[in-house]
């Protein structure tokens, strides 16, 4: 705009109109005058009423105080003719805000400026002639200043994250590099190699941005790093988007489980004929009174026991001994089973076969996921499948029964009953896929106009591990061998199978939402802001093992938004 600006000699001249340019706060004025920026309204406002030197900028730097400004019929406070070069501040002082002052952002005093085609973190300074090449680094030099990013040939690699330390920060990306001319139809690109792009915590002032679009990169990692955000905001005040575009990268999918491993086979009786297992055979010359049945020397470490063979004696009066039940007798499909071989009552028959130990249980398989995981103030953590249980291990077989002596001979001695096997490990869960979230608001106040928020598919559930096969139950020793009319001792029994390992359940799928929050619900118009979620994971399929399948998990849900209250 123009200023008729009269001021009247001392020296008794006549009235002469003087015509002086000023800065209103019209960006069409800025514009057209191209004195915004360090001129008009800038903060080394000084004394008023200073005559110029013939300028005719009544914005120029070192201006007089407002209220004698340009927008008033008055340069100053009575200048001379020729003056106004100390004139008074014109309207509201430039912000270096472009939406509203286009012209200030063309100043050095009001903004960082940030190029990925010429920048240089390390020899620029910020200006626009020697700008930065981060983001990250005008941020960090800001220091009250507004950062401006131009739109080059190369986007922005790096996460942005905002914190107290830029407190207030605002950020403008639609700049061309070569000129630094600014249009709201370009938009800065920041392509994250995290999977988080934007990450804003604990502001009290806030922060504005502006024509600069987001994206989170997929999301690799496990448990809460398993998902991937555009934007993630937590206790903010203040947050401004506006002609902004977020989005999220995929969700990772779950970790399949680890199968469980087979269980230990019973212990395997020593081939040679003293083993201590074996029944101990009918000795008639100088035998002894009694002689004790095959034995193992310890119980398996899983707890299983075969039963001791039944003991060989020499007095005719006495029945050759029972053998021992195995153990364990619990955790067995039949249990409380006494399975010892009984000895013989009758000179001449042998000593009875033990009984076979009672097969372990099956373990459990794992519960099933959780048909959603949950987000707090730390991400999303994913529903993961659930561990089976141990199989059971398999009862020790049964001691055989001692003969019957005659009183010459000693009868023979059973053999111990063979090892259970052990039961299987269980299989380990899948877990669960992890979220898209195109932005994610904790306790925060978010403003967002003329925006885009996109997510992407969420992972798929990780299937469970089967559970480990069982271990096979060991033989049981022979009894001991007859001698004249004395038979043999009873074999003991064999060992029972231990139970398969339960399997573990399948991963639930991942969620994909274009919004999730938690406090205020992030204020935008419909009509020119759009949510877009992308499609749930998959769901983890249940491990399996001798046909019996743990439960798989859920599909991920999929929707424009999520309270989490």
């Amino acid at each position: 705009m123009r200023i008729l600006a009269f001021t009247a000699l001392a020296l008794g001249f006549g009235l002469t109109a003087i015509q002086l340019s000023a800065c209103s706060n019209s960006s069409d004025d800025c514009n057209a005058t191209a004195t915004c920026g360090a001129t008009a309204g800038s903060s080394h406002a000084g004394n008023s009423g200073k005559s110029g030197s013939g300028s005719t900028d009544a914005g120029a730097s070192n201006g007089g105080s407002s209220g004698t400004s340009g927008s008033s019929n008055t340069s100053g406070s009575a200048g001379v003719m020729g003056g106004g070069g100390d004139g008074g501040a014109g309207g509201s002082a430039c912000t270096g805000d472009v939406s509203d002052d286009a012209a200030c952002w063309t100043t050095n005093d009001l903004g960082v400026f940030v190029s990925s085609d010429t920048g240089d973190d390390t020899t620029g300074n910020g200006t626009k002639e020697m700008p930065f090449k981060t983001i990250t680094k005008g941020i960090a030099s800001a220091s009250g200043k507004n950062v401006y990013v131009c739109v080059g040939a190369a986007d922005y690699s790096e996460k942005i994250s905002l914190d107290l330390a830029s407190d207030g920060i605002q950020i403008y990306g639609g700049f061309e590099c070569a000129t630094w001319t600014y249009a709201t139809t370009r938009s800065a690109q920041v392509l994250s190699p995290s999977n988080i792009a934007l990450r804003i915590d604990g502001l009290k002032k806030g922060a504005h941005i502006e024509n600069v679009s987001f994206k989170a990169a997929d999301a690799t990692g496990t448990g809460t790093d398993a998902s991937s955000y555009g934007a993630f905001v937590t206790n903010a005040k203040g947050v401004v988007f506006k002609n902004v575009k977020v989005v999220a990268g995929k969700g990772a999918n779950g970790h399949d489980g680890d199968a469980g491993v087979k269980g230990m086979d019973g212990a395997t009786v020593p081939a040679a004929d003293d083993a201590p297992q074996k029944g101990k055979p009918a000795k008639c010359s100088t035998p002894p009174a009694t002689q004790l049945g095959g034995a193992w020397s310890e119980q398996a470490s899983y707890g299983t026991l075969g039963g001791i063979g039944g003991t060989g004696r020499l007095d005719a009066g006495l029945s050759g001994g029972n053998g021992d039940p195995g153990t364990p007798t619990t955790g067995v499909a039949l249990p409380g089973t006494d399975n010892s071989g009984a000895g013989a009552t009758t000179v001449g028959v042998k000593g009875a076969r033990g009984g076979d130990g009672s097969e372990g249980l099956h373990g459990e398989v794992g519960a099933a996921a959780a048909p959603a995981g949950e987000f707090s103030s730390k991400g999303f953590t994913p529903a993961d499948g659930l561990i089976g249980k141990e199989g059971f291990t398999g009862q020790g077989g049964g001691g055989g029964g001692a003969s019957k002596g005659n009183g010459v001979c000693v009868g023979a001695s059973g053999g111990a009953g063979g090892m259970g096997g052990e039961g299987g490990a269980p299989g380990a869960g899948g877990s669960g896929g992890g979220a898209s979230v195109a932005l994610l608001s904790w306790n925060s106040q978010i403003v967002a106009s003329s925006a885009l928020f996109n997510a992407a598919a969420g992972g798929a559930g990780g299937s469970g591990g089967g559970g480990g096969l069982h271990g096979q139950g060991g033989y049981g020793a022979p009894g001991g061998l007859g001698s004249g009319q004395i038979d043999d001792g009873g074999r003991g029994g064999d060992g029972g199978d231990g139970g398969d390992g339960g399997s573990g359940s399948g991963g639930t799928g991942g969620p994909s939402y274009a919004l999730v929050y938690s406090g205020s619900k992030p204020t935008y118009d419909p009509a020119d802001t759009t949510l877009t979620p992308g499609v749930g994971g998959d769901p983890g399929v249940g491990g399996s093992v001798s046909e019996i399948h743990a439960p798989d998990g859920l599909a991920g849900e999929s929707a424009t938004d999520l309270e989490v209250k």
